[in-house]
């Protein structure tokens, strides 16, 4: 993932130290899916995990090239699920 969302890049970096910052609570600046939250912590549906299915609400399906597999899936699910249940801490 790191690839095309690198830092310094338009795209969420999601590479660089202090990540869950930029996601926890937070909505991209741009696009189609300007209205969702890319790390929820109500235990609603965050848009990086929608992101991976293959008909996300909004937007294109992650990632644009490739594949990841079940358990590369499985694992950022994870976490996303415990960071947004754990507000990052």
């Amino acid at each position: 993932m790191a690839g095309c969302h690198a830092a310094k890049l338009q795209q969420i970096d999601l590479a660089s130290a202090g990540v869950e910052d930029r996601l926890i609570g937070q909505k991209p600046t741009m696009g189609v899916c300007a209205t969702r939250v890319l790390i929820t912590t109500d235990g609603s549906p965050s848009l990086l995990t929608e992101k991976l299915m293959d008909s996300p609400s909004c937007g294109t399906k992650m990632p644009l090239l490739g594949m990841l597999s079940a358990s590369d899936i499985a694992c950022f699910t994870d976490w996303v699920n415990a960071v947004g249940k754990n507000g990052g801490r």
